[in-house]
């Protein structure tokens, strides 16, 4: 009976307490916190139960150019602008450092001068168009002197204005240069346009006009005679400016004369004694002063002089040496102009506006520079680009800026490592080297130690670069850099190839090669008797209209403009103008990272790796594909960038997750009520089985 009671409750108890189990299995069961489920690029925060906004720690931020990240490095800046000192005499003009144009400004009213002074002339937007450049409009604005414009025609200066009524107006010259022959003219041109050149003289007149003075030798012998010639501004019957014989003074030192009906005075040369000249008259701007320096005659002049006047018995006669004449030269150079200003093909005008500089013929000088400004030139062989750059570098254009076309850079372009344009050739090294080390390089920068290296490793053995005009320019090209090692030995070597080859009549041959051989020679005072014979070859092939004797006009011109600073003894680096270095433009900096965009290359998408202890801050510069709900295969996808390596994101099977966790926002998931009796009856007994045991065993069971 006992053990029926017994068996009774412990029925009863199980069945107690498996009910009891199942409440609280549906109860547990029930109260266990559904996961959130986050939506890119939120993630749980610490405790799970909220969905919080990732903040990446270290996100590098992308700036896009020309803006900077700052200091900080916690946003982009733009950045400060460079500040530019330049060395005197230089100064900064529209971000850049230019020479002024040195000029003497005269302002005359009348007998009234209002301002007669030299001035450094500084560019200026002239004509207000954003360009600028050092016209004689800057330079009157500069010397402070009120003036009123309308357009680009003086209206006032000084207060004193245009007087229609009585025909008075307001006029200008720049160096008394009147030719109205050519649309580049200066006199054709306005104060606002016409581009200052170094010592020019520039004129303002009202109610008068200049006077202008010359004489046919400025450098007389002793004994011979001198011509001076004064002339007046005025007009002929079709308006056109003339320089008209002036009946008038000539002071001469103290001495005041009075020219003849032809605005002549001849006056002989007594001693060796310098002495100024000068045209005056009543009513009219007095000319400018011109100075004469009388020299000992040779002794062949002597000997002509006694010859021509037949002294000497008829017993032979001396050979007089004929002397090159650089202003007629200049003349015929003139001569040769097209209306445009320029002396036809593209190689004659650069020659030519090398020799007006060297000549000091501003007028010469004004009109090719305006062709020169005014009309492009472009061309893919360096040589070409080279000769043109000493062109605008001679008469003092920019080659960077001073025309639409970057001719150093065209240059510097063409050099491969090692050498400037053509491998076989090195012509257009040498005339490169020439270009660039007046452009702001020295032997610093790897284009010209290379290139030296490169002329010095081309010189023959006999000392020349393959002919006696490129052993002249390559001696030109070279002098500069005698510390560079081996350039002395080379130049020397170069130099006594010249004297080896130099024909008895002083000549190397044509007046082409000589006149490179005699500015090759010209540097060094060592080679005076070399030097003066090849003068006297210059001089035998000058003709009467002052060109070079040749077979063709083209020849002719391209001859002269060689021999006129070979004449002079000027090398090309003497003429060249020189100019700052122009670094080309760094579009990139190390503060700066650029943008996909700027890259040209698409963003990267990639899926992250969501940890709870990441926090990502949300960025604009951050690119992150969107995500959206999608059903997740049983299979590896891959997401593609395109950097070199792909990125692959493995996905769990199906069955082992309870949702897709890169899905939608956070919302519980749905219940499952799918669960088995038997799962849940395992469930419950695994809980109780250790008590019911222990009280099986103590019951006896």
């Amino acid at each position: 009976m006992k053990k029926n009671i017994l068996h009774i409750v412990l029925f009863c108890s199980v069945f107690g307490l498996l009910g009891f189990n199942f409440t609280n299995a549906e109860v547990e069961e029930n109260n266990i916190p559904e996961p959130l489920v986050c939506v890119e690029p939120q993630v749980l925060n610490d405790t799970g139960d909220a969905c919080i906004d990732k903040v990446l720690e270290n996100e590098p931020i992308v700036c896009t150019l020309p803006q900077i990240i700052n200091e900080a490095g916690d946003e982009c800046v733009d950045p400060e602008p460079e500040v530019i000192v330049c060395t005197e005499p230089k100064v900064l003009v529209d971000g850049a450092c230019v020479d002024p144009v040195n000029i003497h400004l005269q302002v005359i009213s009348g007998t009234d001068s209002l301002y007669d002074n030299d001035i450094s002339v500084i560019p200026c937007d002239s004509e207000g168009n954003g360009v600028m450049k050092s016209t004689p409009y800057c330079a009157l604005v500069q010397s402070e002197v009120p003036s009123e414009w309308s357009q680009l025609w003086i209206n006032s200066i000084g207060g004193i204005s245009n007087d229609f009524n009585q025909n008075l107006y307001w006029m200008w010259l720049a160096n008394l240069n009147i030719d109205n022959t050519s649309p580049t003219s200066p006199y054709n041109l306005s104060a606002k346009q016409y581009e200052l050149i170094q010592n020019d003289n520039i004129l303002f007149y009202y109610n008068t006009n200049p006077l202008y003075i010359s004489v046919d030798n400025l450098t007389p012998s002793v004994g011979s005679d001198v011509t001076i010639s004064v002339k007046e501004f005025g007009l002929d019957s079709s308006w056109n400016p003339v320089w008209l014989p002036s009946i008038s003074k000539v002071v001469i030192g103290s001495n005041i004369l009075d020219t003849d009906e032809n605005g002549e005075y001849k006056i002989k040369i007594l001693n060796t004694d310098s002495f100024t000249v000068q045209g005056q008259k009543d009513n009219f701007i007095s000319s400018p002063l011109l100075t004469i320096n009388p020299i000992v005659a040779s002794e062949e002049e002597n000997n002509e002089e006694e010859n021509n006047t037949g002294s000497g018995g008829g017993g032979g006669s001396s050979v007089s040496t004929k002397e090159f004449s650089i202003e007629k030269a200049l003349s015929f150079l003139i001569s040769k102009q097209k209306s445009d200003g320029s002396l036809g093909d593209p190689l004659y005008t650069d020659w030519a506006a090398i020799s007006a500089k060297a000549g000091e013929n501003s007028n010469l000088q004004s009109s090719i520079k305006n062709y020169l400004k005014s009309n492009l030139f472009n061309s893919s062989v360096a040589t070409d680009n080279e000769r043109h750059a000493m062109a605008l570098m001679s008469l003092n254009i920019n080659p960077y800026t001073g025309t639409s076309v970057n001719y150093i850079k065209k240059i510097t372009d063409s050099f491969d490592g090692t050498q400037i344009g053509e491998s076989s050739l090195w012509n257009d090294d040498i005339f490169g080297l020439i270009v660039l080390q007046n452009a702001g390089y020295d032997d610093n920068d790897e284009i010209i130690f290379k290139t030296i290296s490169f002329i010095l490793n081309k010189q023959s053995d006999n000392g020349s670069w393959g002919s006696v005009d490129m052993t002249g320019a390559g001696i030109m090209a070279l002098r500069e850099f005698d510390d560079v090692e081996g350039v002395d030995e080379a130049i020397s070597k170069a130099e006594d190839y010249l004297i080896n080859t130099q024909n008895e009549d002083g000549g190397f041959d044509n007046p082409f090669s000589t006149s490179w051989a005699l500015q090759a020679l010209s540097i060094d005072n060592k080679y005076d008797n070399e030097v003066k014979d090849a003068l006297e070859y210059l001089g035998e092939l000058q003709e009467e209209d002052g060109g070079t004797k040749g077979s063709e006009d083209n020849n002719r011109v391209w001859a002269t403009s060689y021999s006129i600073p070979a004449v002079l003894g000027l090398s090309w680096n003497d003429i060249l103008e020189d100019f700052e270095k122009m670094e080309e433009e760094n579009n990139s900096s190390g503060n700066i990272i650029k943008s996909s965009e700027e890259e040209n290359i698409e963003p990267i998408t990639v899926i992250p790796e969501i940890k709870n202890e990441d926090l990502i801050k949300p960025s604009e510069q951050l690119s992150i594909a969107p995500i959206v709900p999608q059903k997740i295969l049983n299979t590896s996808n891959k997401v593609k960038g395109t950097a070199k390596n792909e990125v692959s994101i493995e996905i769990p099977p199906e069955e082992n997750i309870g949702a897709n966790v890169l899905a939608g926002s956070a919302y519980p998931l749905e219940e499952n009520n799918n669960a088995s009796f038997f799962e849940i009856l395992s469930n419950i007994l695994n809980k109780i089985k250790h008590p019911f045991v222990w009280l099986w065993i103590h019951l006896g069971f």
